[in-house]
């Protein structure tokens, strides 16, 4: 089977839908390769964050600041054109029914230019409204997309592309490898899920939006910095981008940048499930293998996404990662408190797991150890129990004089109180990888040499501009607004 279109999107997550969109609007014929069914679809990984986007409100500024956070792994100039566009998404949004507000708080680093870093909350306005429509479906007529979930802003984005006349959708087809017309790169080779090979043909270009490679284990053991990691998501994000543009000759950037905290991982059945953990309200203290703290664990509490490398260290002496797994201590306070996962984010967001509301199923499963008293925590979990009662004692002192050893603010000093402990495995983990091929600032995939492939362009988690330090919340819708728009306009220019 054969089909032909002037520019053919690998993937329909924010990226892929922005980049449908934008190249329709120009007067291409669009046609979405999505590895997902519709169904399936709703639990990708744009799905379980949390709403949020990031904003610039001065660009010379934001380009010095996104350049600090990239640590010199993002030339300049492609920190620029992320700028340049990102000053733009609220007024972009907004065409499309979606209201902005800026979070307070949002977070940031401290580095020269954070003022101009704005984080803004998306309201779905109408989005989660609209009806469900019906979409132009290759093989299944009338086919229409599953109720809405998660945040508006994927579900506005995505239906908009859909009921564009010029967009197409091959739903459950997955990308295999990259066709070639001499150094031009001119469609995709795809298999449905019944086996049946479909040669795309893009006479403008292929921009590859296909995310990163959460869930190939190869793929995180040989460029991830810890073993084991863990994420949330999508399961289909197994790095397909990644090999496709590798034999088309893609240099790769940003292959051990990951978007990550301290997670849950757990078995249930045959499956195996991440969720982010909500370390408030304190008390609450991590310790390692050895039952000692290791640092101010606020930063965990508050989602920060660089939290994860505290969990890295390696031991080339026992030849172990001695924080994988790390343990969070609380006690029956943080447990009536609520849920120990956000219902808004992560798979509660998508409806895969229903975490109970006073956490008793949890601890049925064995996903929290409970115990009455230091020793026989340490015995549920295999530390020391003298060490352990030295952390914890040495936990209620700081609490008691209001200052920390690791610089933990003094409000979320609350010592634990009598009666049972509970322990909780973390691992490294969250949200998305940011590796993969590197891209120009026209979004044009670059080979090994430093040219760019004729007729690849990128966008996205897969290869993200992103570097070493996540810039600020919402920092991947950015990226894959403002780069989705730059591919489509670039192959069509």
């Amino acid at each position: 089977m054969s089909i032909n279109a002037d520019v053919i999107i690998v993937g329909f997550g924010p990226a892929g839908a922005t980049a449908a969109l934008t190249a329709a609007k120009r007067g291409a014929d669009v046609l979405i390769a999505e590895k997902q069914s519709l169904a399936s679809h709703m639990t990708s990984a744009h799905m379980t964050s949390g709403g949020v986007i990031m904003s610039v409100s001065d660009v010379n500024a934001a380009v010095r600041y996104l350049d600090a956070c990239a640590g010199g792994l993002t030339p300049s100039v492609v920190n620029r054109a992320w700028a340049s566009r990102a000053s733009a998404i609220p007024e972009w949004l907004d065409t499309h029914g979606i209201a902005t507000a800026r979070v307070r708080g949002g977070f940031h680093e401290s580095f020269d230019g954070h003022d101009s870093i704005d984080v803004l909350a998306m309201s779905p306005a109408a989005s989660d409204h609209l009806e469900p429509s019906v979409l132009r479906h290759m093989a299944v007529p009338g086919v229409s997309l599953p109720e809405p979930r998660g945040s508006g802003f994927p579900r506005a984005i995505e239906t908009a592309a859909l009921n564009h006349p010029r967009v197409r959708l091959a739903e459950s087809s997955r990308a295999r490898r990259l066709v070639r017309n001499g150094p031009r790169v001119s469609g995709v080779l795809c298999v449905d899920r019944s086996g049946r090979r479909i040669e795309m043909a893009a006479t403008s270009g292929v921009v590859l939006a296909s995310g990163g490679f959460q869930f190939d284990e190869a793929l995180k053991r040989d460029h991830l910095s810890g073993e084991p990691i863990h994420f949330y998501g999508a399961h289909c994000s197994t790095g397909d981008g990644i090999r496709m543009a590798q034999l088309a000759g893609a240099d790769l950037w940003h292959m051990n940048c990951m978007v990550g905290r301290a997670v849950g991982h757990f078995d249930l059945e045959d499956q195996g499930l991440t969720f982010m953990l909500s370390l408030s309200p304190p008390p609450y203290m991590i310790i390692d293998q050895s039952g000692r703290r290791f640092t101010d664990e606020s930063a965990q509490a508050k989602f920060h996404p660089y939290f994860y490398q505290h969990l890295l260290p390696f031991d080339p002496n026992t030849s172990r990662y001695y924080r994988i797994p790390s343990y969070w201590i609380l006690d029956g306070q943080r447990l009536a408190s609520g849920p120990l996962t956000p219902a808004e984010q992560g798979l509660s967001r998508v409806g895969r797991y229903r975490w109970s509301s006073d956490n008793s199923r949890e601890i049925g499963l064995g996903w929290i150890s409970p115990a009455p008293s230091i020793p026989s925590l340490a015995e549920a979990i295999g530390v020391d129990a003298a060490r352990l009662q030295e952390t914890f004692d040495d936990y209620q002192e700081a609490c008691r004089l209001g200052h920390d050893r690791y610089g933990r603010p003094r409000e979320t000093l609350l010592p634990f109180e009598e009666g049972p402990l509970f322990a909780v495995r973390l691992f490294p983990g969250g949200a998305s990888t940011l590796g993969g091929p590197r891209r120009d600032a026209q979004a044009r995939v670059i080979d090994a040499d430093g040219t760019p492939i004729e007729g690849l362009f990128a966008a996205g988690e897969l290869g993200s501009v992103i570097g070493r330090l996540y810039p600020a919340a919402g920092s991947n819708y950015a990226d894959a607004v403002a780069f989705g728009q730059i591919a489509a306009e670039t192959a069509t220019a």
